[in-house]
Order: C-alpha cells, then sequence, then structure tokens
C-alpha cells in the first residue's frame, strides 16, 4: 500500500496493456477491461444499494454484449471494432464441438483436434481462410478438452470450474475492497479462465490458473 508499490503496480498494468497492443493481441486489452470493469462493480456494489447498483450493472452487461458483437463484426460499428481472430475462434469452437459430438464418449483422442478441423471445416472456410491454414487447438480449453477426450472429461472440467467460479466470486463479494489476497487470487483465477476460452492450452497460464484456483 507504500506510494512506491502502488506506482509499481500502476507502472506494471501499463506495460502489460502496452505489449498486449504491441502484439496486437485481443486477450490482453480484454482481460485488463473486464478486470477493472469488475473492480469498478465491485466498488460500487460496496458504496451503493441494491437497486441503484442493479439500474448499473444491466447497462453494463448490455454494453459488454455489444462489444463482442461489434468485435465479430455486426452491428453499426462492427466495421471499425471487427476482430479478424475472434471470428476465426468462433470457426474453432465449432469444429471442436462437432469433433466432440463425433466421438461423444472418448473424444478423437490426445491432440487430434487437427482430425476434426480437416474433416468439418467447410468450402466457405476454404474460401475465406485458405487451404493452408490449420490448427491443433479449438482455442478454448473446455472445448479442446471435449474434442480430445470426450463428454465425461469435459463435466469433469465444467464442474470444478463452475465451484472454483462460484468461490471466487464469493471471496470477491465478502471483501468488495480487496484488501485480502483471497480476492485478489480470485480475481486473477477468474480473469485466468476468461483467458482460458479464447486461448490455446498453455502450460505456464494453466499452472497459474490452477495455483490461484487452489489458493483461493
Amino acid at each position: 500500500n507504500s506510494g512506491i508499490g502502488i506506482k509499481l503496480r500502476f507502472l506494471l498494468m501499463v506495460l502489460c496493456g502496452y505489449l498486449a497492443f504491441a502484439t496486437e493481441s485481443i486477450q490482453g486489452p480484454m482481460l485488463l477491461l473486464i478486470g477493472f470493469s469488475i473492480i469498478v462493480l465491485a466498488k460500487l456494489k460496496s458504496r451503493l444499494r441494491t437497486i441503484y447498483f442493479s439500474a448499473i450493472t444491466l447497462p453494463y452487461i448490455g454494453a459488454s454484449s455489444f462489444l463482442f458483437i461489434s468485435f465479430l463484426g455486426f452491428g453499426p460499428v462492427g466495421t471499425l471494432l471487427y476482430q479478424y481472430t475472434l471470428k476465426l475462434r468462433l470457426e474453432y469452437w465449432y469444429f471442436g464441438v462437432r469433433s466432440g459430438l463425433e466421438e461423444p464418449l472418448t473424444g478423437l483422442g490426445v491432440d487430434s483436434y487437427v482430425e476434426g478441423f480437416r474433416k468439418f471445416r467447410s468450402f466457405e472456410f476454404v474460401e475465406t481462410y485458405g487451404i493452408n491454414l490449420t490448427s491443433d487447438s479449438a482455442h478454448n480449453v473446455p472445448i479442446n478438452i471435449f474434442a480430445n477426450f470426450g463428454i465425461i472429461s469435459f463435466l469433469i472440467f465444467t464442474f470444478i470450474s463452475i465451484i472454483l467460479i462460484w468461490k471466487s466470486l464469493l471471496n470477491i463479494n465478502q471483501d468488495l475492497g480487496f484488501r485480502n489476497l483471497g480476492s485478489l487470487t480470485s480475481l486473477f483465477w477468474i480473469l485466468l479462465f476468461i483467458q482460458s476460452l479464447f486461448s490455446i492450452e498453455q502450460i505456464g497460464l494453466g499452472t497459474l490458473q490452477w495455483i490461484f484456483g487452489d489458493v483461493s
């Protein structure tokens, strides 16, 4: 809480934001925005009555949905905010779901997502993105688990994730000022989980995610 500590944290946040924009990574700015929004909403919840807080939360959800749709290229500002990689990820997710449904009990096998990718990509997809584009990941950890290992592994992962999300939200609700380590680790876990919904399986981030999940 010292002045130096606050300045260092602010400098780190600015540096992370710069690296995210410099590498044209949508996940970085998105996670910074989501994390900042959660902190602001928590602060407001601690100071406002429930009815006023609800009146603020609903427009926030609406604005977030509008931004997400715009990133996909739809809506009045879709042409300005369109993110090529985000729309491509929706295709990857679709191929992953189709792969899991193809072999629902066992999945396609370890590291076999690429087989489903090649099997289920359409002519329109090839025409849009090219014949040479390929991927060995659904860019979504739950869907990737479903595609590679089947419904049982997917349900186990989903069940554990739901428990951790609920516990993390309870921790944050009990410490809306983020004064304790528990609420901070819970916030980090939520952000890392969101990251896993838009990214490939990364050992470093995955390890951090489950460490934070265990601590929170």
